[in-house]
Order: C-alpha cells, then sequence, then structure tokens
C-alpha cells in the first residue's frame, strides 16, 4: 500500500508539473495586448464645436482625460467600443471646448424647480439654455464637460479610408457637470446639462460617420442629430422628521433632484481620435 501510495503521488506531481509547464509555455507564447496612450483633436470643419487652434487634447495632460474601453455588451455579447473626452474645469481656460451657433427649440418647463441655474445670461426658458450652450466650457463654477461616443464595434474591424454610415447600436452624448456634490438648499450649485440622442437620424446627409483615417487614427462624425437637454440640478437638506408615534423628531438628510425644464437643439461635430503605443 505504501509503495502504491508513493506511486500515486509522484505521478500526480508529474502530471502537475507538466499541466503548469504547459500553460506557462502557453502564457509565453500567447502575445501581450499592446498598451496605449489616447488623444484627440477637433477638425477645423466641425461645425458646432469649435476646439483649440492646432491643438492636441492628450490624456492625463493639462486638463484633459481621454476613456477609452472596448468590451463586450451583455447579454447580447456585442463587442462595444467607448470613447470619452473629459475637459476638467479651470480658472485660467488653459484646455477648453467652444459649442458655437447652437439653437434651442421646444423648451418646455416641466414645473419641477426653477429653471435657468446657469452663470450666462437669458431669463427665459429656452433662451437661458442656448445662451449657457454657446459659450466656451467648462464655464467657470462647473466640473467639467464631457463628450461621449459608442459604437457596437471594434475599431480594428473598419476598413482604412472608407467612411462609414453607422446605423448599427451606439450612443451620442455630451454632458456638462457643474459639480459631482449636491447643493445645500442655500448655496445651489449652477445646473448641468445632459444631451443626448434619442433616436439617430440616418437620413443623409444626416448621420453617425467613422473612417479609419490611418493604421492608429479614427474620424467620428456627428453630422445634423437632434440632442435632447435635460436640465437637472440636487439640493440636500436636512430636514424633521417624527419618530413614531412619540412625539419627538429627529434630523434626516435627504437629496432632491430636480428637472426643471427640457429642450431641443442640432449639432455636427467631429474628433480625430489617435492612439500611440506606451
Amino acid at each position: 500500500m505504501g509503495s502504491l501510495r508513493r506511486i500515486t503521488l509522484i505521478a500526480g506531481l508529474t502530471v502537475l508539473l507538466i499541466v503548469s509547464g504547459t500553460v506557462l509555455l502557453d502564457a509565453e507564447r500567447k502575445p501581450k495586448t499592446p498598451s496605449y496612450a489616447w488623444s484627440m483633436t477637433v477638425p477645423m470643419e466641425s461645425f458646432n464645436v469649435l476646439g483649440m487652434v492646432d491643438h492636441i487634447y492628450k490624456d492625463g495632460v493639462d486638463k484633459t482625460r481621454i476613456y477609452y474601453s472596448e468590451d463586450f455588451d451583455n447579454p447580447s455579447q456585442t463587442m462595444r467600443t467607448t470613447f470619452m473626452l473629459f475637459i476638467d474645469a479651470s480658472s485660467d481656460k488653459d484646455e477648453w471646448v467652444a459649442i458655437q451657433g447652437a439653437s434651442v427649440r421646444d423648451a418646455a418647463p416641466t414645473g419641477e424647480g426653477d429653471p435657468c441655474g446657469f452663470p450666462l445670461g437669458g431669463d427665459t426658458e429656452g433662451g437661458c439654455m442656448e445662451a449657457f450652450l454657446n459659450s466656451v466650457h467648462p464655464d467657470p463654477g462647473y466640473n467639467h464637460i464631457m463628450f461621449r461616443l459608442v459604437v457596437h464595434e471594434a475599431l480594428e474591424n473598419f476598413q482604412l479610408g472608407v467612411e462609414v454610415p453607422w446605423t448599427g447600436g451606439g450612443g451620442i452624448t455630451i454632458y456638462f457637470w457643474n459639480s459631482f456634490d449636491c447643493g445645500d438648499g442655500v448655496n445651489i450649485h449652477y445646473h448641468s446639462v445632459s444631451a443626448r440622442v434619442t433616436s439617430l437620424n440616418c437620413v443623409f446627409p444626416a448621420g453617425y460617420y467613422i473612417t479609419r483615417t490611418g493604421p492608429d487614427t479614427w474620424k467620428f462624425r456627428i453630422e445634423k442629430q437632434d440632442f435632447e437637454l435635460d436640465e437637472h440640478y440636487c439640493v440636500t437638506e436636512q430636514v424633521q422628521e417624527p419618530v413614531g408615534n412619540s412625539g419627538k423628531y429627529k434630523t434626516v438628510t435627504r437629496t432632491q433632484t430636480y428637472h426643471p425644464q427640457t429642450a431641443w437643439t442640432t449639432l455636427s461635430y467631429a474628433f480625430e481620435l489617435t492612439r500611440e503605443k506606451k
């Protein structure tokens, strides 16, 4: 029995060593996924979005962050490529993007909260939103502006030099964030705005166009797309609540989110995305 146990143990260790060696060998043979540094520019023909002239926005440089990811959108297991450009607030405006020529229409107050909580002029619904949009962002008092583009396809699958009118899954959003914190009921922050394409217009010349302009460069062009605008803000307040039927009260903190108005605008703009191996 002792000999049999020793033989079994030796055989088990031999199998373990073979398996471990195979795994290590496979790991060495498997090519490593390259790591990239991402940057972007705003082309001159980007009609409603004006970037800094000849400026390259680089991830981690100055006030810019560029988030890029490719993953699978469960449960459909469709490849999803997400590209986000953040420009953080800066008092000296050393990093900015301006929006110009944006007309706001169909502004509709919701009756929920106070509209027009923006730093720029305009004291009527629609007018205040339009004045805010057509400015240099992020405005003083705001945390950042973010452009988000999503396409349900791997960028490597786009053919070089071919502009593709994209009609598959994806998303187009712009966020104007005032702060990640809520006001305190007395000092209310400027209002944030979310701008979303809720229904992609694919009737030429409108569309969502993607071109692989080089081995490591892509151009995203948003043409005549309708964005739904949502003005929103939140307030954190201390309120008194009764404690059962005891006649006593306790102080609790409540956060209330308000959406005082919605509106629509049509925008056209473009970005050129570049990657470099680190």
